[in-house]
């Protein structure tokens, strides 16, 4: 199926207007990916699609592969906005927002304007209502916790058991060196749960130093 000249246009337009709405929200909280990215993201996943339902002889090939390869190319392009900070994962959101863009682009490339149109009310809906419903909820506070300790050894097995028992999440252990002294990476959910172990550890070691960072 050929679309008509105007009927292209008119989807990559609306593909354009669509991200840029997108962008421009992103734009407004300083995103990295803000206005121009998400018009481009769209814009490119709806040319993608029209080429797939214009460009290409019916018959001739699996048009769904063309989408199928812009959903994973975007997830390339998703992922490199994703990094991590010390203890802290940010970009999570502008990837999920890419990828929701070029849905709207495929979307409307597509000609489906009415599945496009409610998925960008949903969108904006999410990204700016309920960012501040986000932000209200309380959440637990984690800290990152490093233990450089000479523990004694009948009480490892006993101390990693407490470990778990507190809710404390053991990232590494790294024995450094051979006279026992040993390191031990953890999240622990609070300062309470820190102080309740700072109390136990001459139980289990005889001798400890602590570096705390809140996550």
């Amino acid at each position: 199926m050929v679309l008509p000249w105007w009927e292209m246009l008119l989807r990559l337009f609306l593909a354009a207007v669509a991200g840029g709405i997108v962008g421009l929200e992103r734009e407004m909280t300083g995103k990295p990916a803000g206005l121009r990215t998400m018009i481009l993201v769209s814009l490119g996943s709806g040319l993608f699609m029209i080429l797939s339902i214009s460009a290409f002889p019916s018959g001739s090939t699996d048009l769904g592969r063309v989408a199928a390869g812009v959903v994973t190319g975007i997830g390339f392009l998703g992922a490199g906005a994703i990094f991590k900070e010390g203890v802290t994962i940010r970009g999570l959101t502008t990837a999920a927002t890419i990828w929701v863009t070029c849905g709207l682009g495929l979307a409307i490339g597509a000609g489906l304007y009415l599945e496009a149109f409610f998925t960008l009310l949903l969108a904006i809906i999410a990204l700016v209502v309920l960012h501040p419903v986000e932000e209200s909820v309380p959440k637990q506070k984690l800290y990152r916790l490093s233990l450089t300790l000479n523990p004694k050894p009948e009480r490892m097995n006993d101390l990693f058991s407490y470990l778990r028992e507190i809710g404390a999440r053991i990232e590494e252990v790294e024995q450094e060196d051979a006279g026992g002294t040993w390191k031990i990476s953890l999240i622990v959910p609070s300062k309470i749960r820190i102080e309740e172990l700072l109390k136990v550890m001459p139980e289990y070691a005889n001798s400890y130093a602590v570096s705390l960072e809140k996550r």
